[in-house]
């Protein structure tokens, strides 16, 4: 559920050459190993990590640095482990006394290690009249320890090219996610201290080693449900909160991920169809896309794809199922919607030039994610409530993609039976109840966390704005001054509704059809 912002950004402006068109140092990972930690929390100044961003200095507009915390809250004796943050100030000269603090989405993204390019579209808007906190969250990133599984990242680039059976491609996920999880533990990691109730204790003390009273929560994707979760367990200090492509406490992700990819296909398909010009030059849209999967599923093709980010060149092959994986993942990117049909008709006509332009942006994201960290999260939270033999039913109430989804499930599952995530109770499956002040913005595209989830998260907080904007994949306010706005809007008076009537003049995507 890692926001795609950093696709968007290199993938567009390569469509746009390609096309014609126009559009607007990882650390090393260590184990924790200090005992213990003194209250109050303290912020300690350190180097920036990461690249600065186009325009700013280190020291003069941001400044970094770790916060130590208990690995485990409950045990403040005990193993601790450090958190990397960022502080970017704000360029007013009396900025508001609460800042807002970005919750990455994953679980288990980097945020700090994206700031080059994230800086614009997530955290610039806000610095106007606000400081901006990001963070690395426990087990992800520059944080200490590190639960990257580089076990999983050297197969991924191994089996590129190859045409594997689902029994060997179950067995290697098996033996790396294995490899990584026994490598961890004899690090001294405890898997089970990586979860959402951790890591809202963790942002709360954050907010106290910085000395803010209060601040503002922002969260994409998984970041909200780490917002609900401190909206839950960490009120106090919480002044207001965004929640943008929302995954509720109470949803069954892996009960409904199929579901809501096929809505999604159905929802590109149907918008082609119903618009002239994409339905002219694209006729048939989704026929073609499943004609398409059957021919690559028969007979697969293999194709040159570059690493956007290192120039290397791998062979990658491509079947029916990647093919249903990338359009799930491209229909994340609000930017790339106008692309979608022209890509799966140019693929189905053996053009492979625009896939290969996605694939390498994937290719560069490939190691973007702490899967250690999003291991122990979602099998805590979301595998400790549904089964393996319900996934499965799910999927097959979807034929036409289902078996794509539930193979990476079934592996899921089995990897969660033995990861040592920790124990919960129901209260992880149950909706959070809050009177804090929460818009709750869902985009009409986004295949993983869809308009539904917004409307079910926004049930039981009093004070929370539901706001639907059409033509918008996941990650709302990235990519919409319109959300922007609201947002903007929203942190001046949280306590009413935003005006937001800029979204009845949004439009859905303006399909390339030259």
């Amino acid at each position: 559920m890692l926001s795609k912002t950093r696709i968007a950004i290199s993938v567009c402006v390569l469509l746009s050459l390609v096309l014609g068109g126009a559009l607007p140092v990882v650390g090393p990972a260590r184990t924790a190993q200090a005992q213990g930690v003194s209250e109050p929390f303290q912020f300690q100044p350190g180097p920036c990590l990461f690249e600065m961003p186009d325009g700013l200095t280190e020291g003069d507009d941001i400044e970094c640095g770790t916060v130590t915390v208990p690995e485990l809250h409950a045990q403040p004796d005990g193993a601790t482990i450090d958190l990397a943050v960022a502080v970017i100030k704000s360029t007013s000269a009396s900025p508001a006394p609460d800042p807002v603090v970005y919750l990455e989405g994953g679980p288990g993204g980097n945020a700090l290690e994206g700031m080059p390019t994230s800086y614009p579209y997530i955290y610039a808007p806000f610095r106007d009249e606000r400081d901006v906190i990001v963070f690395d969250q426990r087990g992800t990133g520059f944080s200490v320890p590190l639960l990257d599984c580089q076990e999983y990242d050297d197969l991924f680039i191994a089996t590129l090219p190859l045409d594997m059976t689902n029994e060997e491609y179950q067995a290697g996920q098996i033996e790396a996610f294995t490899q990584c999880r026994d490598r961890l533990v004899s690090d001294g990691v405890n898997l089970a201290a990586y979860n959402s109730a951790e890591n809202a204790a963790d942002l709360n003390a954050i907010r106290q080693a910085l000395g803010y009273e209060q601040w503002n929560l922002f969260g994409i994707s998984y970041g909200t449900r780490l917002a609900l979760t401190a909206m839950r367990d960490q009120p106090d200090g919480i002044r207001s909160v965004i929640l943008d492509s929302t995954l509720p406490l109470q949803a069954d992700l892996y009960l409904d991920l199929i579901a809501h990819a096929d809505a999604a296909f159905a929802t590109l398909f149907d918008a082609c169809a119903a618009n002239p010009d994409c339905n002219q030059s694209y006729p048939n849209l989704e026929q073609t896309f499943f004609d398409l999967v059957q021919r690559l599923d028969e007979n697969p093709v293999t194709i040159p794809v570059i690493d956007l980010i290192d120039g290397v060149q791998y062979d990658v092959l491509i079947d029916g199922d990647l093919m249903i994986n990338v359009l799930f993942q491209l229909l994340y990117v609000t930017e790339l919607l106008p692309y979608l049909p022209r890509i799966v008709n140019d693929a189905s006509s053996g053009n492979y030039q625009l896939l290969a332009i996605v694939l390498g942006a994937f290719l560069s994201l490939s190691e973007s994610i702490s899967e250690g960290m999003q291991f122990s999260v979602q099998c805590a939270e979301e595998a400790a409530f549904v089964s393996a033999e319900q996934a499965a039913e799910a999927a097959a109430e979807h034929p036409a993609i289902g078996a794509t989804f539930d193979l990476d499930n079934q592996i899921f599952f089995l990897l969660c039976s033995t990861w040592g995530a920790a124990a919960v109770d129901g209260i992880e499956n149950e909706p959070v109840v809050s009177d804090i002040p929460t818009p709750v913005l869902a985009g009409e595209y986004d295949p993983i966390t869809p308009p539904a989830y917004g409307r079910l998260a926004a049930e039981t907080l009093d004070n929370g704005y539901f706001f639907l904007f059409p033509g918008m994949g996941h990650g709302i306010v990235p990519s919409a001054h319109c959300a922007q706005q609201i947002a903007l809007d929203f942190l001046e008076v949280p306590q009413e509704q935003p005006d937001a009537s800029c979204i009845a003049n949004m439009e859905g995507p303006a399909f390339f059809t030259q």
